[in-house]
């Protein structure tokens, strides 16, 4: 659908917050309608679909010569914990995946297991630090997400890594990045041995990458 000339701004404004300041997609789009005035005028909101056709476009434009090596060593990190915790079938998805991350994104791993515990004990067995963030799925469900902070030598002291922006040149550090996984309940072993329907019964999200 093409976007009105209201909008084309909202969606432009959006990406910006999201590649410049790291906002995810919802509240930047909210705080995007907050500076065109609520968006009273418009028909309809600006997609997801949309807003990551401007992210691309704003990457193009202001961060094309960093963005790139970024993004590689944002998919080293993800590799590197996917591989730690592959016992859980990692999926890594958002930005990261799509290619449109930069130094203020999180990479976002999805973890799938019969108790939701066990990724907690894992990374305690490993000594890793980890904060347990529990957010609101709707109809009383919760989703379980671990945010680890890294130690990491990918890019500039400016950033907190991923978290910053505007980098003439990659340079070394030991600032922390982010990692984000969420943990969903898989069904039993006996569950799975009774679905034939499917090759494997458990969520995956669309358009992942996976290490099984």
């Amino acid at each position: 659908m093409e976007l009105d000339r209201e909008q084309q701004e909202i969606a432009q404004t959006a990406a910006r917050l999201i590649v410049e300041d790291g906002l995810d997609y919802a509240t930047a789009r909210r705080k995007a309608m907050q500076e065109h005035g609520g968006g009273r005028r418009l028909r309809e909101t600006p997609s997801n679909e949309a807003i990551e056709d401007e992210v691309r476009a704003h990457i193009a434009i202001f961060h094309a010569d960093t963005q790139p090596a970024e993004l590689r060593a944002l998919r080293a990190a993800a590799l590197r914990w996917m591989l730690r915790l592959a016992e859980f079938r990692p999926h890594l998805g958002g930005a990261v995946w799509r290619g449109t991350a930069t130094r203020q994104s999180i990479v976002r791993i999805d973890l799938y297991c019969e108790d939701t515990k066990a990724p907690e004990l894992a990374l305690l067995n490993k000594g890793v630090d980890y904060e347990t963030v529990s957010e609101p799925l709707g109809r009383g469900e919760q989703s379980l997400t671990l945010v680890i902070a890294e130690r990491s030598a990918a890019v500039s002291p400016r950033q907190v890594w991923p978290r910053a922006s505007g980098l003439s040149a990659p340079r070394r550090s030991s600032r922390s990045s982010t990692l984000k996984c969420s943990v969903t309940q898989s069904p039993s072993s006996a569950l799975r041995s009774a679905i034939t329907s499917v090759s494997d019964c458990s969520p995956r999200p669309s358009g992942s990458l996976t290490v099984s």
